[in-house]
This record gives structure tokens, sequence and C-alpha cells, in this order.
């Protein structure tokens, strides 16, 4: 067992939320379809909401942060955070240059990820609330993978 700075967990989480929210709601202006900007739109709204409710959580943890799991669990953790879009610049350009809905569905991927990690260091601050959250993160990432095949489908001659 290590002691593992949750926080810093935490704190992706945040930051990613509200990176993502902006990101959405750029998206939104940019895209033509009607069904995928309001698709990008909801998904803003929902990510700004999830940053207040992650940040009213940060509050919650335990001064100092630190919880104890195995050295493979912090290195998992460390390694989804070192390799979050918004943690490393190289991974965000590369999706930046493909589609639009790749990206969101790697965004909302991660953040399904971050949430098992956080439940898996901080087992107590899961309350129905924050259950929530993962919910509309999955549904978020079925909505994204919903307007892939929308647009993919045609394009097949299906």
């Amino acid at each position: 067992m290590v002691s593992y700075d949750g926080k810093k967990l935490m704190q992706t989480i945040i930051s990613t939320e509200e990176k993502v929210s902006g990101l959405y709601k750029e998206l939104s202006e940019k895209v033509t379809d009607k069904h995928a900007k309001k698709v990008f739109e909801s998904l803003a709204a929902d990510e700004e909401k999830h940053a207040k409710m992650y940040t009213a959580l940060l509050e919650k943890i335990p001064e100092g942060g630190t919880a104890e799991i195995t050295e493979e669990d912090a290195k998992y953790t460390d390694l989804l955070i070192s390799s979050n879009i918004y943690t490393n610049e190289n991974k965000l350009k590369r999706y930046l240059k493909s589609d639009a809905l790749q990206l969101a569905e790697k965004i909302e991927r991660d953040e399904i990820l971050f949430y098992e990690r956080l439940i898996r260091i901080f087992p107590h601050l899961i309350d129905k609330e924050t259950e929530n959250i993962v919910m509309e993160e999955k549904k978020h990432l079925e909505h994204i993978l919903d307007s892939q095949m929308d647009i993919a489908t045609p394009a097949l001659g299906l």
C-alpha cells in the first residue's frame, strides 16, 4: 500500500470538466448539423454542472487528501491523469485535428474512468448526487456514439 494524493485526481477531474464544458460550447457553435449542435449544447451544460459538483466534493476530502491504495492502483491512476487529453497537450492537438465526435467520445470515456478511480480512492465521498454524475457521463457517451452512427449510417448506404 502507498499513500496517494487523491486531491491530484480530483483537481484533474474538475479542470477537465471545466475545459470540456468550454470545448463543447465551442463545438456547438462550429458544427452545422442541428442534432450535433443540440448534443454539444446539452453536454456543455452538464459538464459545467459536474465541475461544480466535483468542486463541492473536493471540499469534503479529508485534510491532506491522501488515501492508502495499492501501488498498482496508484500507477494506474497516475497513468489516467498523465494521458488525459487536457494534461497531455500532444494528445489534445492530435484529437483536435480529428473528428469532433471522436474527441467527445475520448473525453467522456476518460471522465467515466476518472469517476471509477475516485470511487476506488474515496468511496466515502460517493452519494446519490455523485452517482448521478457518472450516469450522465454514460448517457453523454451513448449520445455521442449514437451521433457517430447517425453520421456513419448514410455514408455506408444503410
